[in-house]
Parts: structure tokens; sequence; C-alpha cells
């Protein structure tokens, strides 16, 4: 996300620049250590919780509170979910059934949400 009009302005200016050798080093590099401790939003959880928690939605507001957005947004979003919907099951579930395609762990995920997000 962009936070003002100056980075609007800085990402346009660098439209259909190629990325060289070095930048696509860089992303690889950001990608390899964020790949299992973000949430790319896909779904595919969804309904795998067999307590009903709305796995994606947990995990937009974590995503929220961990640097995209300002800590209260990712708060308001967690609360906006019904108490049952929450991860507040996930607080003493010991035999998760909700997977992630991208091996994402759920569970210390969900844990981390509702500790922080509440």
């Amino acid at each position: 996300g962009m936070a003002s009009f100056a980075q609007v302005e800085e990402n346009v200016k660098v439209m259909g620049t190629r990325l060289g050798w070095h930048d696509r080093k860089v992303l690889s590099r950001y990608a390899q250590v964020t790949d299992k401790a973000y949430c790319r939003l896909c779904g595919e959880c969804r309904d795998s919780c067999p307590y009903k928690v709305s796995i994606p939605e947990a995990m937009m507001s974590l995503l929220y509170a961990e640097g995209f957005v300002p800590l209260p947004l990712g708060q308001s979003l967690y609360a906006s979910l019904a108490p049952h919907r929450n991860a507040s099951k996930c607080l003493d579930c010991r035999k998760c059934k909700a997977r992630c395609v991208n091996g994402l762990d759920i569970v210390s995920r969900m844990v981390r949400a509702h500790n922080l997000l509440t």
C-alpha cells in the first residue's frame, strides 16, 4: 500500500522499468524469508476448521496489524468477527485440521492473531 502521494509518484515513475539482476536477487531473498511467515489470502483454508474459525479474515487482520496498516485497523477488523468465528478457539485446540496449501503454520498464526488483536 501507498501511504502518500509522494509514494504514488515514485511508483508511477518506475512503471515500465525492467528489473535488473540485483533487483531480482533482492526480491528472491525477500520471498524466501517471508514465504512461510505471511498468508497469501488464497482462501483455501476457509472451511477447513471444524470450529468454523474465519481463518482468512483473522489472517487478514493479522497482516494489517503486522505492518500493512496501523494496528487499530487490524484490531477493528478482528473485532468485527463474530465471537464464535474468531481465533479464540485456536488457543486450546490440539488437533487442528486446518491446512495451508502454502505451508503456513495456521495454528501459530491464529494464536498470534488472537493474542495481538484482542
